[in-house]
């Protein structure tokens, strides 16, 4: 007769708003969505907002603990503590957690797992993930023990964009896509635009933006050329990439999910949890690094426009990001849930 395993626990800690963005929440879905026949899978958030959830409709599939409202008396280590027992993982996200925080949440039999931007940052779990690229253990300060998951081979993004399958593009239409993420920067979007409206006037501009709120600031700045979308699924999204022969994105997850559409890209930084991929990206011949975008001259967004007409980036992006990254997280993770 078969024996079947009782399935443990994943606890994915991590946060999202439109303060921090929703780079988190979108790799811990990813990897969620991986997990599920494994893991029964948990999110615990104490920053975001249940209207957000709700927003979400993946989240029906998944234990949602949200403390969002809770007194300040809230103890989310005791909760973790509590709830975990030997054999469950427990999945950290966030900014806010520390290896002082996590020196509290160990406990015996029960697997630590950290996504993480910045290697100097890193947390001490039983497995660290960072997928930037060109990412080099060398650069983490990691007990030798840790296991590390780097580079393209473990790639996390909405489960559209990682099982997408590359189509050959007709040729350059003009269309440009824009996103900063889901942390919008109107002073950042408006100059971009501005820039555009001044070397490419009778290109049309499709701008994704993370709220409606945003949406209505840049109501102004609207014409017959200039199409400006929020709240938009990961499908449609693809569409708008696959639909551009530019796309000019800050360089966090949305230039990643670029790269694996395969599109030509002008990316740059506004935050420091940025700026590696940035160079990376330039470093690697899969799109232009414009720098620091607060500080973005008309000049050098003009230059790197002119050579982007120059130069095609898609073919060494497909080629970096053709992995199975959902078979090589299996394998990993089918080794913890058994031993």
């Amino acid at each position: 007769f078969i024996v079947f395993k009782k399935m443990n626990n994943a606890f994915f800690r991590t946060d999202f708003n439109y303060q921090i963005g929703f780079g988190h929440i979108n790799r811990c879905l990813s990897l969620a969505n991986i997990l599920k026949t494994l893991y029964h899978c948990h999110f615990v958030f104490t920053s975001t907002p249940s209207n957000l959830i709700k927003k979400i409709k993946e989240f029906e599939e998944f234990n949602v603990h949200n403390f969002f409202s809770e007194n300040k008396n809230f103890d989310e280590i005791d909760f973790l503590n509590k709830t975990t027992k030997s054999g469950d993982i427990v999945i950290f996200d966030s900014y806010s957690i520390d290896n002082n925080y996590l020196l509290k949440v160990l406990k015996q039999g029960v697997k630590t797992v950290s996504i993480n931007d910045l290697p100097e940052n890193c947390l001490n779990t039983d497995i660290i993930i960072n997928y930037t690229l060109g990412i080099q253990k060398e650069q983490f300060k990691a007990p030798n023990k840790k296991q590390l998951l780097l580079g393209p081979d473990y790639l996390l993004l909405r489960k559209d964009f990682l099982e997408y399958k590359f189509k050959t593009k007709k040729d350059n239409n003009g269309n440009i896509f824009i996103c900063l993420g889901a942390s919008d920067n109107f002073e950042i979007l408006n100059k971009i635009i501005t820039y555009l409206k001044t070397i490419a006037p009778e290109n049309k501009l499709s701008v994704l933006v993370g709220n409606k709120e945003m949406q209505e600031k840049l109501m102004s700045l609207i014409d017959c050329n200039l199409k400006i979308y929020y709240n938009l699924q990961p499908n449609r999204v693809i569409n708008q990439i696959e639909n551009s022969s530019i796309a000019i994105v800050s360089s966090s997850t949305i230039a990643l999910e670029c790269m694996m559409v395969g599109v030509n890209l002008l990316t740059g930084y506004y935050v420091d949890n940025q700026k590696y991929l940035a160079q990376n990206i330039h470093s690697f011949g899969m799109g232009i690094n414009m720098g620091n975008l607060y500080d973005l001259s008309f000049e050098i967004f003009n230059k790197s426009y002119i050579t982007l007409q120059k130069i095609d980036f898609r073919e060494k992006q497909i080629k970096y990001f053709a992995k199975n990254q959902k078979m090589n997280y299996l394998e990993i993770f089918k080794q913890i849930s058994y031993e």
